[in-house]
């Protein structure tokens, strides 16, 4: 909407298709927006490659997407208006956190225009604004194409060091010849394409080339898939192995296919991996997840499960579970802070709006003494509010209490929330290591 040079792709899907019985119906959008994610990270990593490929791009992180190497910083935040618009009204209503980012982002959003502005016009505006910022066409292409292929001779536009063909898809693509590389065995000693149809035979997955281990060993570990979910799906997996491959390899002549291809293999072979355990869903008859699709009146119309929806941990992950659990279950009966009655009664007497499981909440957090108690509740139901409540019966029984959270943003929000003192997580276990704080 604010025609900066940005990207901006749209797949079209029918929303109407005819069944094998000859009806038509529409598609139940629910399962495409399941793999939005996975697909958004398949159609990025197929970009790189291509562009890599072709033009020797190379990649840097920056932030969690993986931009341009050698695209000036400066000229990036120019042409990033609508993030500026963002930032701006959040800091000007000290907003912060995904949720507000997106209210900003539609609070910002400008109609659309009803004509399109002219391409010719629009390259040379952006042309114009490179040089008001300092940059020229023949700088920004020698910067950024051919970084992994020094040898490939200079793009034209380049050599022709008129600056004027910023932006202008002839000065990419029209010219220049392809790279001229062998082929990338993505999996060592064999196409991926072989490979997929050995899996599906049930024999032995052949070796993954280095970058692919390296990606299969990063997603099975600690700072992987389960660093911040306990369980996932094979979407997942191509998901996070397509935003973390270009860590380990640029895939310099893949091309889109053998890209997708190799997320694939990646799949694969997380799923398989010795360290990977997969989960058993009580609600389902087999091992993939039951979709009961219904017509307008909530009729179910057929069953179907979906045998890629199987989701997955890790050893390592469930193990740590198990022993949580031990030690949880060990602590019932230790009789750590116990609040009087009298003092509970007087706290709740400040919140005369809790409602009854509100106040129940309250008196068994007060009472039960156990090491480890377990509130679980939907969001919106009260439990930050009577957690306020409980807090103020710790105290008038010299109770101390204290919100641990993961981040110091969350720390932050439950502190100003709960009323009671807050740090992260980290800060608590450094603080119990050197023994500057002791758990009951």
């Amino acid at each position: 909407r604010e025609a900066d040079p940005q990207l901006h792709t749209h797949a079209v899907i029918s929303n109407l298709a005819e069944t094998a019985d000859g009806h038509r119906a529409a598609l139940d959008g629910s399962l495409l927006y399941r793999h939005a994610e996975a697909t958004d990270a398949v159609f990025k990593a197929a970009l790189r490659a291509e562009l890599t490929r072709l033009l020797g791009v190379g990649w840097v992180l920056r932030g969690e997407q993986w931009e341009i190497e050698g695209m000036p910083g400066g000229l990036c935040r120019r042409w990033s208006t609508r993030s500026l618009q963002i930032d701006v009204l959040m800091a000007e209503h000290g907003l912060s956190g995904g949720r507000a980012a997106q209210q900003a982002a539609y609070a910002t959003r400008k109609a659309k225009a009803d004509t399109a502005p002219h391409g010719e016009d629009l390259h040379d505006r952006f042309d114009a604004e490179a040089r008001n910022a300092g940059y020229t066409s023949e700088q920004i292409l020698t910067a950024t194409l051919h970084r992994l292929h020094p040898h490939t001779p200079p793009h034209p536009a380049a050599a022709s060091g008129d600056g004027s063909t910023l932006g202008r898809s002839s000065a990419l693509v029209g010219h220049g010849r392809p790279l001229e590389a062998p082929r990338l065995h993505l999996v060592a000693g064999q196409d991926v394409r072989t490979r997929a149809r050995a899996g599906n035979s049930g024999a032995a997955d052949p070796p993954l080339g280095e970058a692919a281990q390296a990606v299969v060993a990063a997603l099975v570990g600690p700072n992987g898939l389960t660093e911040k979910a306990s369980s996932f799906g094979r979407r997942d997996v191509i998901n996070h192995a397509a935003r973390l491959l270009p860590r380990y390899s640029q895939l310099p002549a893949a091309t889109a296919g053998e890209a997708r291809e190799l997320l694939e293999a990646i799949a694969d072979r997380v799923i398989r991996d010795a360290r990977v355990i997969p989960l058993l869903d009580p609600a389902a008859r087999t091992s993939g997840e039951i979709i009961r699709p219904r017509d307008a009146d909530g009729r179910v119309l057929r069953e179907v499960c979906t045998h890629t929806e199987r989701r997955y941990s890790t050893v390592d992950l469930l193990a740590a579970e198990h022993e949580l659990l031990q030690r949880a279950q060990a602590r019932q009966t230790a009789n750590v802070a116990v609040v009087d009655p009298e003092q509970v009664d007087a706290a709740l007497a400040a919140y005369p709006d809790l409602d009854a499981d509100q106040q129940a909440m309250v008196r068994r957090l007060a009472s039960s003494g156990a090491g480890v108690d377990v509130v679980v509740g939907k969001a919106g139901t009260g439990k930050t509010t009577a957690m306020r409540a409980y807090g103020e019966a710790a105290r008038r029984a010299g109770v101390q209490v204290l919100g641990v959270a993961p981040s110091a943003t969350a720390a932050h929000q439950l502190a100003t929330s709960a009323g009671i003192a807050a740090c992260t997580l980290d800060k608590l276990l450094v603080e119990v290591d050197h023994g500057h704080r002791r758990l009951p």
